[in-house]
């Protein structure tokens, strides 16, 4: 979703679309201003703390099944293994923010 969306927005951008018209800003700025508004709405929508993704990361290295986990924290286990691979939640009790192993 997020690929076809930049590649809309791209178009609309470099080709004189809708997205450029009436003075907007230039397509920096514009994919600039996404990424921060993602990052800012997706810390408000977190439904784990820093201590719950901490637990996951020893539960998982403990052994426990994926969907174990994600039944204990009220997530989906797909979110589980973002969360495993750094994907999300990167710097929250688990991985480092470079996304390196901890």
């Amino acid at each position: 979703m997020e690929c076809r969306f930049r590649q809309c927005l791209g178009r609309s951008v470099e080709y004189g679309g809708r997205a450029y018209k009436d003075g907007a800003p230039n397509f920096a700025d514009v994919q600039e201003a996404i990424s921060r508004n993602r990052e800012r709405a997706a810390r408000k929508r977190r439904r784990l703390k820093d201590g719950d993704v901490a637990e996951l990361f020893r539960m998982r290295a403990a052994g426990v099944p994926l969907r174990r986990i994600a039944v204990k924290f009220q997530v989906t286990h797909h979110t589980v293994m973002n969360i495993l691979s750094g994907q999300i939640y990167r710097g929250s009790g688990g991985l480092p923010p470079s996304g390196k192993s901890a």
